[in-house]
């Protein structure tokens, strides 16, 4: 396996005044293309006031435009090495900084007196602007009494502070807190929540949570990671996302048991379907395939009709779309692209080669972590020849 990039974060957080700080140490391995500037991602509102590094720098600077198209409030760090740097090699860098954190735009990130929830889409740690994973430990200090803290890791609280330690390699770094964060059950499903109105809906998502695990992990092969935290977000916008241990709702999205199921499902899946470049028309390797996955179980689950239904909705959507391959991921369309036309594909691939061939596609997609259509294609011609070009058409490669 190559190296992986490391964050070791101390943060401290005020949650009354949306204010933030941060000690970032990073090991970074040098990707191609960075020789000679190293680009990350950081929250607009970064005020640095140490950064050093080694090999030492000639200069660092902050740049105003977002780099990443999922962070729209973010300005890119440039730094740029005295020396050329080489592809592969290790860079140690260290940084001081506060940040002015509110509610983002759309509702998904926070710092507020009564919700904390900041991640990847502030951001408001170095983000890498590839999305590259990374092994991380934080230490995580609310400077406000009665907070409990939560995120996308193994938590251990300490005199003063909390410890919260990725057990994977992961994306991003979301630190969750709150006055009553409670979190319930135990491995390989926890649920965590912040609004006492919230705790009826525990159990159900408990039982959903541990039998689609149970499924996915029958059809693609074992859960990557020993546990799985469900978070129900108090706020009302955002939306929901999945993390490599941690996946996100708001109950909004909760309330009909149905469309509540598939949700869980989708996004529960991306604990498996999460290789692909989000940041390209391959993000449908982690999107088209979590919803595929989705429609799966609602068969499985909620039986034909159910399945039925929903694939017409899904076909009806994925109508005059442009083609998958070569898509914009920020054009207007992609997300139906990504959510209708690609499952639709997949299910008229599954018809083409038969339900095992299927399964044994996705199961071998996942062993051995194909992370690119090319992949995805060439696995496809040893099981099933032909459909391989033919799954090249539809997609419009």
């Amino acid at each position: 396996m190559s190296q992986l990039d490391r964050y070791d974060l101390s943060v401290r957080i005020w949650p009354g005044t949306g204010r933030v700080g941060v000690d970032a140490r990073v090991a970074r391995v040098v990707a191609p293309g960075e020789e000679a500037v190293i680009r990350l991602a950081i929250h607009r509102s970064a005020r640095i006031s140490s950064l050093r590094a080694r090999p030492e720098l000639a200069s660092w600077r902050l740049c105003p435009d977002s780099p990443v198209p999922y962070a729209p409030e973010a300005s890119a760090l440039e730094l740029v090495p005295r020396r050329q740097l080489s592809s592969g090699q290790l860079v140690r860098f260290e940084l001081a900084y506060e940040l002015q954190l509110g509610v983002l735009e759309w509702g998904v990130n926070m710092v507020t007196p009564e919700w904390v929830e900041i991640g990847m889409y502030f951001p408001w740690f170095p983000l890498d602007v590839e999305y590259r994973r990374f092994e991380f430990a934080a230490r995580v200090e609310v400077c406000e009494p009665g907070y409990s803290v939560g995120g996308n890791g193994r938590l251990t609280r300490h005199d003063g502070h909390w410890l919260l330690r990725g057990e994977q390699p992961d994306q991003d770094v979301v630190i969750l807190a709150a006055p009553e964060l409670v979190t319930v059950g135990a491995d390989p499903v926890r649920v965590t929540y912040a609004d006492r109105a919230h705790s009826g809906l525990v159990s159900g998502l408990m039982a959903t949570g541990r039998w689609l695990l149970e499924w996915f992990g029958a059809w693609f092969g074992p859960a990557p990671g020993r546990h799985l935290q469900l978070v129900i977000a108090p706020r009302e916008k955002g939306g929901g996302y999945a993390r490599r241990s941690m996946v996100v709702m708001t109950p909004g999205g909760l309330a009909e048991p149905l469309a509540a199921f598939r949700w869980l499902a989708h996004e529960i899946a991306h604990l498996w379907w999460q290789r692909g470049d989000v940041t390209t028309w391959e993000d449908w390797l982690n999107e088209s395939f979590a919803e595929y996955s989705s429609l799966l179980a609602v068969r499985e689950r909620h039986g034909d009709t159910a399945a039925d239904e929903l694939l017409a909705s899904l076909s009806h959507r994925a109508v005059n779309l442009p083609p998958v391959c070569g898509l914009d991921r920020r054009d207007d369309r992609a997300y139906r692209v990504l959510y209708a036309k690609g499952c639709v594909i997949l299910h008229r691939l599954a018809e083409l080669i038969g339900e095992r061939a299927m399964m044994q596609m996705l199961r071998q997609a996942n062993e051995r972590e194909i992370a690119s259509t090319a992949e995805l294609l060439r696995l496809l011609a040893e099981l099933a020849g032909p459909a391989a070009a033919e799954l090249e058409a539809w997609l419009g490669l």
